[in-house]
């Protein structure tokens, strides 16, 4: 349980390397420059915009963008800050005004993607930030209460021999159920991730197979370490 709390919640890692594997990086980018290619198709003239943004919004890009995003989550789930983390893409718009002053004047539907942020607003945060913290309160609560009951069980015991007998026994008998219980709760978690019949907004639809992907990810490492 210790190994699976902090694979999966005391740092970011798991779920980074798991967003990646998934392929949703790769399906954003592809998405955007779809996009870009029905406006440059519809209005003559934007393909000289669209063609250097296309060049510049890479997979790597994105997952740069995400990864810090995610970094500032649970800096601020931990309270190691007090800044609600936010992302946009001016820095990507920057660096090409840098090589053609003629991206600082943006057609409105271009100059969106850009500038429009995505983050936690203060009810987010505060959100969060309760969740984590009732969650870590069961844990511990959960893993002293759990101390304490060994300590007692191991001082029944007559002799040396007939306490560790005693905690191996009561070890078996409550944690052996509950582990296979949540093997097979997670086993079926696992199927269902597998059969891609959600349906998403018909705005984020591109990503229905790469977040059923992540699903399975994520679900094989909590059965492993389960």
């Amino acid at each position: 349980l210790a190994v699976l709390v902090v694979q999966l919640f005391a740092t970011p890692v798991t779920l980074k390397q798991s967003i990646n594997d998934s392929g949703i990086y790769e399906s954003v980018v592809k998405f955007v420059n779809d996009q870009l290619t029905v406006m440059a198709q519809k209005e003559t003239g934007l393909k000289v915009l669209t063609e250097p943004i296309k060049k510049e919004l890479t997979a790597s890009y994105v997952q740069t963008k995400t990864e810090k995003f995610i970094d500032g989550i649970y800096d601020y789930a931990a309270s190691r800050t007090e800044t609600l983390p936010t992302t946009d893409l001016m820095d990507l718009k920057q660096k090409l005004v840098a090589k053609n002053p003629i991206f600082r004047q943006l057609p409105p539907q271009i100059n969106n993607i850009f500038e429009q942020e995505f983050g936690l607003n203060a009810g987010h945060g505060d959100s969060l930030r309760r969740g984590v913290d009732i969650f870590t309160k069961v844990l511990y609560s959960t893993l002293v209460a759990s101390a304490i009951l060994l300590v007692i069980i191991f001082l029944l015991g007559t002799s040396l021999t007939d306490r560790f007998r005693l905690v191996g026994k009561n070890l078996l008998k409550t944690g052996l159920p509950g582990l296979i219980g949540t093997a097979i709760g997670l086993a079926l978690v696992y199927s269902a991730s597998k059969i891609p019949g959600i349906n998403l907004p018909p705005e984020i639809a591109f990503l229905q197979e790469p977040i059923v992907k992540f699903a399975t990810i994520l679900t094989k490492v909590i059965l492993f370490y389960s």
